[in-house]
């Protein structure tokens, strides 16, 4: 059922709060909303990740070498 003055039923439901408890209701909710956050991009842990991966490309050689020594998959010698 649909009432017929929405602000009645917002003004009813309003009666049902005392202030103690909408703030509690409304901390609640903003606690609840900060937990679902995705955790940063830009977080430390992140950043140590991200450095630890560049470093480990850095280490390998920029082509697989080939069983002849050789640089490059299947080189030939010229």
């Amino acid at each position: 059922m649909i009432p017929a003055d929405p602000r009645a039923e917002a003004a009813r439901r309003d009666r049902w709060w005392n202030p103690a408890q909408r703030w509690r209701a409304l901390q609640e909710f903003l606690d609840w909303a900060d937990a679902q956050q995705p955790v940063s991009r830009n977080a430390p842990a992140q950043r140590l990740r991200e450095e630890a991966l560049k470093r480990r490309r850095l280490e390998r050689p920029p082509f697989p070498r080939s069983p002849n020594g050789r640089a490059g998959a299947g080189a030939t010698s010229d």
